[in-house]
């Protein structure tokens, strides 16, 4: 039988981000969470999603740009 492999984001656990800070009292407070399968699984992107938000983060930086040039040259 193999593992179960459960990526989560830390920013999303509220627990995690109060009190004492260290990789130690972290991995407990995970391990805890886990044991009561109270964390929430995120899944990366397909590939589709991937190279959209690229393409969006690519357009607003061309935005940006022109309009900078564009109050530059006025």
């Amino acid at each position: 039988m193999l593992p179960e492999v459960l990526v989560c984001n830390p920013c999303k656990i509220p627990l995690l981000k109060q009190g004492n800070k260290s990789d130690k009292i972290d991995a407990r407070k995970l391990a805890e969470r886990l044991r009561l399968h109270d964390l929430k699984p995120v899944y990366p992107g397909e590939s589709g999603v991937r190279r959209l938000r690229e393409l969006a983060r690519s357009y607003l930086t061309v935005v940006k740009d022109l309009s900078r040039s564009r109050s530059v040259e006025s």
